[in-house]
């Protein structure tokens, strides 16, 4: 390819994809819910509102605003759409945006079958992943005596970043839009890999921040990431042989992200798939210099040049990185002059991150839960004597600081 295409990244948030982006030398538009201030920095100010109608489709504004940019495009440069958070459940809106160019990413009966928990539950046992006990919620069945378990969620079929997943007990029998499913105790680990005809590579494993230990407007939103998390050989293997199974089932080329549960005795099990750019891939990043991973793992998506054998640098590194999605816990009201404040720290590098991050653009009213901005740090001192359980709570100790200093730079007075 001679000269790259312009991205068109799309999806409810995509600061993260628009950041690798620059990072890789890549030129960007973002399409996306927030507009957050860093976002349209990234995107040089080409930022589009994504409006949604029925929680599907791309409302023609969005659709009219997208047309006009392709169509402003230079003619020598070509442009191709990547997806980032919430457009896993929005095939229709995935098909919207094909009738206007290139869609890097799967297609619907991909898409379908790779968030079709059945579908991952047969992938999952025969690479040898645990997958929990599952029922479709349309079941008239007793969820607890049908499986035989002592505890469950209710999950909702398009909850993005663990939006609306309940306990069972607390969950609605009467929702069809949805499944119970066996609570496993134990660390969510997202594990990114790319896959290709040719092979699979594993890009690294990030650790989820759980309501023990960061707060958040409900149980299972998601909260932040830490990472590398280093894997077992045995856990290598057995994700390695899940994508395998995958690519050759679905022919799919690209990005896939799973959500596992690993319990106490170190097994995996495979709770869903993402195939699209994640909130974790940026704690990754983390790794690079001069954006030589973002524009290798963005050409993999480009060319499907992927590498067959895992890059056993990401969970060996002595150093760690994290992220943290600061809620409100009250209704907040950022003036002009907090705001520019918060702008002001998107220059202050910390470890090869800025600490702050999803940067309000404009004076706003906050909700009660609703995200203020993201903190992030990094640490590598002592870490070849530390523990990993060490090295997280190290990590959280800054996180805190971080939010501490973000309170108080927009007037909060609790921590």
């Amino acid at each position: 390819m001679n000269q790259p295409p312009i991205v068109i990244a799309v999806g409810y948030s995509v600061r993260s994809l628009v950041e690798a982006c620059s990072q890789a030398g890549l030129d960007c538009i973002a399409v996306d819910h927030f507009g957050d201030w860093d976002t349209r920095e990234f995107a040089k100010g080409r930022w589009i509102q994504l409006e949604l109608i029925d929680e599907r489709f791309l409302a023609p504004a969005t659709m009219s605003a997208i047309k006009e940019v392709v169509t402003s495009c230079d003619a020598g440069n070509s442009f191709v759409f990547l997806q980032g958070g919430g457009m896993e459940n929005l095939g229709e809106a995935v098909e919207q945006l094909r009738s206007i160019g290139t869609v890097l990413g799967p297609s619907e009966s991909q898409r379908s079958r790779l968030r079709d928990w059945k579908f991952l539950q047969s992938a999952a046992r025969a690479a040898g992943i645990q997958f929990p006990k599952t029922q479709a919620a349309d079941d008239s069945n007793d969820f607890y005596s049908n499986l035989g378990i002592e505890r469950g969620l209710w999950k909702p079929l398009r909850g993005a970043g663990g939006l609306k997943i309940v306990r069972a007990e607390n969950g609605s029998a009467t929702h069809s839009h949805g499944y119970w499913q066996q609570y496993i105790a134990g660390r969510q680990l997202g594990i990114s890999c790319a896959v290709d005809p040719r092979g699979c590579r594993v890009i690294g494993a990030t650790r989820s921040l759980a309501a023990s230990n960061w707060p958040g407007p409900s149980e299972f939103i998601y909260r932040g990431s830490l990472g590398p998390v280093p894997l077992t050989d045995d856990a290598l293997g057995q994700v390695t042989r899940l994508c395998e199974l995958l690519q050759q089932q679905l022919d799919y080329c690209g990005l896939l992200q799973f959500d596992f549960i690993q319990d106490a005795d170190g097994r995996l099990w495979l709770l869903e798939c993402n195939p699209r750019w994640t909130a974790g891939i940026e704690v990754l990043l983390g790794h690079c210099e001069d954006g030589e991973l973002a524009r290798e793992l963005i050409d993999g998506v480009f060319l499907a040049a992927l590498y067959s054998e895992p890059n056993p640098a990401f969970g060996n590194s002595y150093r760690r990185f994290a992220k943290a999605v600061v809620y409100a816990r009250q209704e907040l009201h950022l003036n002009e002059h907090a705001v520019h404040q918060l702008q002001l720290q998107s220059k202050c590098d910390t470890g090869g991150f800025t600490w702050l991050a999803d940067i309000p653009y404009a004076a706003q009213t906050i909700e009660l839960g609703h995200p203020i901005a993201t903190v992030r740090t990094s640490v590598d001192e002592l870490l070849r004597m530390g523990s990993e359980a060490d090295i997280e709570a190290r990590l959280l100790l800054k996180l805190r600081a971080c939010a501490d200093r973000l309170h108080a730079i927009i007037g909060c007075k609790y921590g």
